[in-house]
């Protein structure tokens, strides 16, 4: 199983939902890694903020989309 799927798989068994597409989850990846190394936060809670940067992304994405 390659990375995407897995993690995908670990967040849907947490109860998120499931990443849009592989770049969705690369943005995902990318920005908990800044989180956890720049700012010095957990894996933990660097994933969490990375997760609430994603779905603040895709509301602006629906709202342009109704806009």
């Amino acid at each position: 199983m390659d990375k995407f799927k897995r993690k995908t798989a670990m967040l849907t068994y947490l109860g998120r939902s499931t990443f849009y597409s592989e770049l969705e989850f690369e943005m995902f990846e990318e920005r908990a890694a800044i989180f956890e190394y720049e700012a010095g936060l957990s894996r933990a809670s660097a994933e969490q903020k990375a997760w609430q940067m994603i779905l603040q992304m895709r509301r602006g994405a629906e709202l342009r989309k109704v806009g």
